[in-house]
C-alpha cells in the first residue's frame, strides 16, 4: 500500500503464489482500479492450493500447469481441465493459461480457448528458465498489443530458445530477434 505511486507506473505486474492471500487480493483489487494486468504465477501445488477459496476477481491472468489448476479450484470434482479454468474465469481471472509442457499450453477466455502445440526441440541441458521465459514471452507480446493467439505463439518461441541454450536465459535475442524467430516454430 505504501508503494502505490510505483505500482502505478508499471505496464504488467507479476506475483508468484509465495506471497500470502491477503498481497494478491489487494493487488488484483489496485490493478483492477488502476487498469493494470496482474498476472499469478502459481508456482507449484502448495502455494497454489491457498488460493482455492481467494478472491481472484480482476486478475487479468493466472498460469497454472495441469497439477497446479486443480488445486486453484473450490470444487474438487470437476473431471477436465475445461472445467477447473472456467471455474477461476467465473471467479473473475480473465485469462487461464495451462501449462503442460512438451504437450504446449491452452489460453482459457469467456469467449475463447486455443492450444497451441510446444514446438519439438532438443533441450541442451534442463528446463530451467523455460517457464519464466514463456511467460515473459506472452507478457512483452500482449505489452506490444499482439493477439492471444500471437502471444502463445511468441511465449512458446521464447520457451523453445531458452532450452536450447545453456544457463536459464536466452541473452542471444532481442525483442525483434524473437518476434521474427516465430515462424521458424509456427
Amino acid at each position: 500500500n505504501s508503494h502505490q505511486n510505483l505500482l502505478k507506473q508499471a505496464a504488467f505486474i507479476v506475483a508468484d503464489a509465495n506471497i500470502s492471500v491477503e498481497a494478491v487480493e489487494w493487488l488484483s483489487q489496485f490493478c483492477k482500479e488502476q487498469g493494470i494486468p496482474f498476472v499469478l504465477e502459481p508456482v507449484s501445488v502448495p502455494p497454489a492450493s491457498k488460493f482455492a477459496h481467494a478472491n481472484l476477481d480482476g486478475l487479468y491472468m493466472v498460469t497454472p500447469n495441469e497439477d497446479e489448476l486443480p488445486v486453484m479450484c473450490k470444487n474438487k470434482n470437476y473431471t477436465t481441465t475445461a472445467q477447473q479454468a472456467n471455474e477461476l474465469l467465473e471467479r473473475g481471472v480473465k485469462k487461464v493459461w495451462v501449462h503442460n509442457g512438451e504437450h504446449g499450453s491452452t489460453l482459457f477466455t469467456k469467449d475463447n480457448t486455443f492450444h497451441l502445440p510446444a514446438p519439438t526441440v532438443p533441450v541442451i541441458k534442463d528446463c530451467t528458465g523455460a517457464g519464466d521465459g514463456s511467460l515473459t514471452g506472452f507478457i512483452t507480446a500482449q505489452y506490444l498489443q499482439k493477439t492471444d493467439e500471437e502471444s502463445l505463439q511468441i511465449a512458446h518461441t521464447l520457451s523453445a530458445e531458452i532450452l536450447q541454450v545453456n544457463g536459464a536465459i536466452a541473452s542471444h535475442l532481442k525483442q525483434q530477434d524473437l518476434l521474427e524467430l516465430v515462424k521458424k516454430y509456427y
